[in-house]
């Protein structure tokens, strides 16, 4: 009788789908919001793609899109899948709620990349600042003054089939 027992304390990185920004792959992609002024807009492009280094993934992949923000400003945030320009998903008090800590969190459907091809799925994210308030007034600039955050997060795993 022989017993054969074995551990390895390394840590593996096993987030499988990663956002492309500026030429960089990141997890998660943390964007300012400050100096919005009412009636502006600020748009971001982003990929989520199951190859790196021209190398696609041997495996499909599963992933959805988290946004958390405290939504301090007052402003719209839209994901729109930016080839068709259709809406992915508004991240607001209507469809969302929050957590413990205030932030409103917001999670888009789950969408997969197929592994027997290279696929980039594009998003532009649509931060929009309404010029008047639901009572029809102009809102204040007093809110270009204040200082947010919007976290993006891609959440992915292995589809096993």
């Amino acid at each position: 009788y022989s017993r054969y027992v074995s551990s390895n304390d390394s840590k593996v990185e096993l987030s499988f789908a990663k956002i492309i920004f500026n030429n960089q792959e990141l997890s998660n992609l943390s964007i300012p919001i400050n100096n919005v002024i009412p009636g502006e807009s600020i748009e971001y492009s982003f990929m989520v793609s199951n190859n790196k280094d021209g190398n696609v993934s041997e495996v499909s992949i599963g992933y959805s899109i988290n946004i958390e923000t405290f939504n301090i400003i007052p402003v719209n945030i839209n994901l729109y899948n930016e080839v068709d320009d259709s809406l992915v998903m508004a991240c607001n008090t209507d469809n969302f709620s929050r957590n413990t800590e205030n932030k409103l969190i917001c999670k888009t459907e789950d969408f997969e990349l197929s592994y027997n091809k290279e696929i980039v799925n594009k998003y532009k994210l649509v931060i929009s600042f309404d010029k008047h308030n639901n009572n029809n007034e102009v809102w204040s600039e007093d809110f270009s003054d204040l200082i947010d955050f919007i976290d993006i997060k891609i959440n992915s795993w292995q589809m096993v089939e």
